[in-house]
């Protein structure tokens, strides 16, 4: 018999846009970033930068060191995506799609910021 089961993975390289924050989802604390990243498209001929933003959740368990996630922060994480519904402020639908990551690793620490001293 032929059963039908899907795969949801998520790859993703790319970098911290802002600071994450912690926050409680369905019950888990989770540490909460948005990821940015970006591909280049070749337009007849010419190339074009194409960025998304993702929005990302990472379990409590298995965020080893929130502090190094910091915005320009290169990070590698595996996950999956999900979604699910909530009720704006003005009581419509929504839904909300985001990356539950299971494992992530830091690529490259953000620049120190330039301090210009005189």
């Amino acid at each position: 018999m032929f059963q039908n089961q899907g795969v949801n993975k998520v790859i993703l390289v790319g970098q911290v846009e802002g600071r994450p924050e912690w926050k409680t989802i369905a019950g888990n604390k989770c540490l909460c970033l948005k990821l940015i990243t970006i591909e280049n498209i070749n337009r007849q001929g010419a190339v074009c930068k194409h960025a998304e933003n993702h929005f990302i959740q990472i379990a409590e368990s298995v965020v080893d060191n929130a502090a190094s996630l910091q915005d320009g922060t290169e990070l590698y994480l595996e996950g999956k995506i999900t979604t699910r519904p909530s009720i704006d402020h003005k009581g419509i639908k929504r839904y909300d799609t985001a990356i539950i990551a299971h494992k992530y690793n830091i690529m490259a620490k953000a620049p120190a910021p330039v301090l210009n001293v005189m």
